[in-house]
């Protein structure tokens, strides 16, 4: 039997533009609210960050659960810092980011740590008997598709998905699916892809 699994990337937060933020805990700039109406039966989770739970409440949502492996990659010092700023001051970790599977951020976490908590995350949704509306982060986003589509997690950032946006997996029931949507943003393709 397949199932939907909708996953939902928070508003923008107050965070200056392009910086990383991991486990960074910031505020939604605006929490204004919008109507969105889910099919009955569809279990909703989140991460247990601010800028989700804040985004879940814009959407007027609850989550039954917040889930630790939800949340974004640690960026450890780099953390509020631009990819220039970065590149400026960790030449050598940039490069190593990019080329070692072995990679962790420096005083973040490891890459392979968060790739085990993507995993452990798919397999947790796989488990659900209803179709699955999760409030997560990007980098988070980018992960489960690659993990669900069976392309290895380096493919990634080839998938783009802004703040605000919904993107949408139909998943089969030996854990692999097909893209139905991506890095939607505005609420009519929300409401048209979640009846």
């Amino acid at each position: 039997k397949e199932m939907q699994v909708h996953l939902f990337r928070h508003f923008a937060h107050q965070g200056k533009a392009g910086a990383f933020y991991g486990s960074t805990n910031l505020e939604l700039k605006n929490k204004t609210h919008l109507v969105l109406t889910l099919k009955e039966g569809t279990k909703v989770f989140s991460s247990p960050l601010l800028r989700c739970t804040q985004s879940l409440d814009r959407l007027q949502l609850k989550s039954e659960l917040n889930l630790e492996d939800a949340k974004e990659v640690d960026f450890g010092y780099w953390e509020g810092l631009t990819y220039t700023e970065i590149e400026q001051k960790w030449p050598l970790e940039v490069k190593a980011w990019q080329e070692d599977e072995d990679f962790y951020f420096p005083q973040g976490e490891k890459i392979k740590d968060f790739q085990k908590r993507i995993e452990h995350l798919a397999k947790f949704i796989a488990t659900q008997k209803e179709d699955v509306f999760l409030m997560t982060h990007g980098g988070v986003i980018r992960h489960l598709i690659c993990h669900c589509l069976g392309l290895s997690y380096d493919k990634s950032l080839a998938f783009q998905v802004d703040t605000g946006s919904l993107s949408s997996i139909e998943l089969f029931s030996g854990g692999l699916g097909v893209l139905k949507a991506l890095n939607l943003k505005e609420v009519e393709s929300w409401q048209a892809l979640l009846s």
